[in-house]
């Protein structure tokens, strides 16, 4: 966990310095931010909180894998991850700046209206990384496999975060 705490506290760390602390604290984090949710959930007596946790287990673990699969390649073409980081980072802030502002709960979006949103983004968000990584050399395929794997539960999540803060649970 201190390599998590000295992400948040050390503001000169490099993105790739972060991935690397991420990386090695994954599975603390996992398992910590995990018992949080399991003892919230019990608390509150809402389902809803092992919805996210089994999504964000998923996520995590396909994520790790995909930055995995293309640091390879990312190498052979003299790509560092603090400069894949930083773009992709430029990518996905022009993205969220182009959402629609969030309502207040009375007013939020339905389960329709959230999903039709996050299919939305996602779809941004994936060919902005299909050009930003095929520009580095990586297999379109590769983006295309890791993204079908994880849209569903990225989709789950934020639907269910979003059924949580309205459901007040």
């Amino acid at each position: 966990m201190a390599g998590t705490t000295q992400a948040f506290v050390a503001p000169e760390l490099s993105p790739s310095d972060f991935w690397e602390m991420a990386k090695t604290s994954e599975k603390n984090l996992q398992d910590y931010v995990g018992s949080l949710l399991g003892a919230a959930a019990t608390y509150l007596k809402c389902t809803k909180f092992m919805d996210i946790t089994s999504a964000m287990d998923h996520i995590v673990s396909a994520t790790a894998t995909f930055r995995n699969n293309i640091q390879g390649t990312l190498d052979a073409h003299h790509v560092t991850f603090d400069v894949f980081t930083v773009e992709l980072e430029g990518a996905f802030t022009a993205i969220m700046n182009n959402l629609p502002k969030v309502s207040l709960p009375d007013k939020a979006p339905g389960h329709a209206e959230r999903a039709e949103m996050v299919d939305r983004v996602l779809e941004d968000a994936a060919q902005e990384l299909i050009k930003l990584t095929t520009r580095y050399g990586i297999a379109e395929g590769v983006v295309t496999s890791y993204l079908a794997a994880l849209k569903p539960k990225v989709q789950a999540l934020t639907v269910a975060v979003g059924k949580s803060i309205v459901l007040q649970c």
